[in-house]
């Protein structure tokens, strides 16, 4: 069964992490990202808010149509240090 992923970071590392995803055969709901507009398309994926609402995916996906939260969250931002400390 494919899984549902969300993916923290919209730029350039955050795509390549989305094609990977992609061209495993599961699906990226969204990304969550500082530097980008709500409801801005990356490779066609919705970036759905800033990064700091990783800590509430629960009220991020509660009534959307993508409802309910992904299982798998990815780090996939490009500076290492900032990285790091979501990680």
């Amino acid at each position: 069964m494919a899984q549902r992923w969300l993916i923290l970071g919209a730029g350039g590392h955050g795509r390549s992490v989305a094609d990977a995803i992609a061209s495993n055969g599961d699906q990226v709901v969204g990304f969550l990202d500082d530097g980008q507009p709500i409801g801005t398309l990356v490779n066609g994926i919705p970036v759905l808010g800033a990064l700091s609402l990783a800590w509430e995916l629960d009220r991020v996906f509660a009534g959307s149509d993508q409802a309910p939260p992904p299982g798998q969250v990815v780090v996939a931002i490009g500076n290492p240090t900032l990285r790091q400390t979501w990680q």
